[in-house]
């Protein structure tokens, strides 16, 4: 687990660069400095500090902004967040070619709409189908990617070592020899159980990705009973749709974030 453990800090460092050299040199940040620098060059010399004072508040905000961290981390490192089907395979391929298809028939679904007033409404509530097919896209990459690791570990040598690690801490008769098997024994357990979350982990994953495109399927359903006006409360339908497609959205988010948790050893 040492090397994953040393891929996600290395990992870590070049995101943090990342962020801090984009918060330094954001837009906003610029534009204080130079109404700064002409402020103090033609009013008054003190308004100097005050920029500067700014200009290291906006950094500090930037550098909290976990929306605008996320952005620049994911555009710098990881352009393969833009979706593109060749980079996955197996059953990740077929999961985004399904989510691809289902994404299609919604967005058909309500550009063929007659009624230009449930149109709009369909259009509004039906926005974030495109964030849910990505964070579908997102999660598959990085449970490829895991996977992928996975199949170069072997657990059950591992649990193997640690049997015979216990095994030596229980014949070791010597304090000194006991206390490195015992080292040792803790080492390799800590491993194991990594090993083993990690594991877990790609599984509940793997089952939020297919709960995803069946809640492609419930808001297909759901747009034609809209476009069809078989329902009761038009606005109330419009709005279950828009909750559930965020509320699906934000459950592969908090996903995709649990990803830096197992690569650092934290899933709990």
């Amino acid at each position: 687990m040492q090397d994953l453990d040393q891929q996600a800090k290395a990992r870590r460092d070049r995101e943090f660069r990342v962020i801090l050299t984009s918060a330094l040199f954001r837009p906003m940040g610029g534009l204080i400095i130079a109404v700064t620098v002409l402020i103090a060059a033609f009013v008054n010399v003190w308004f100097l500090p005050v920029g500067l004072a700014f200009y290291a508040l906006s950094v500090y905000f930037s550098l909290k902004d976990s929306d605008f961290n996320r952005k620049v981390v994911n555009d710098a490192l990881y352009p393969e967040k833009e979706v593109d089907i060749g980079r996955l395979r197996g059953s990740y391929r077929a999961i985004m070619q399904q989510a691809l298809e289902q994404k299609a028939r919604i967005k058909q679904a309500v550009s063929s709409t007659g009624s230009d007033t449930i149109r709009a409404s369909l259009t509004q509530s039906t926005s974030g189908v495109d964030d849910l097919t990505d964070m579908v896209y997102e999660i598959a990459y990085k449970a490829q990617a895991l996977e992928q690791y996975l199949s170069g570990v072997n657990i059950g040598q591992v649990q193997n070592e640690v049997s015979t690690m216990r095994a030596r801490v229980a014949a070791s008769s010597d304090d000194y020899q006991k206390q490195q098997y015992n080292d040792a024994l803790k080492s390799k357990e800590e491993q194991l159980t990594n090993l083993q979350q990690v594991n877990e982990a790609l599984q509940r994953w793997q089952s939020q990705l297919t709960n995803a495109l069946s809640g492609l399927d419930t808001i297909y359903s759901q747009v034609l009973r809209i476009k069809s006006a078989d329902v009761m409360n038009m606005t109330t339908a419009t709005d279950e749709v828009s909750q559930s497609l965020s509320s699906q959205v934000t459950q592969l988010r908090n996903i995709a974030n649990a990803y830096d948790a197992v690569l650092s050893g934290k899933i709990s």
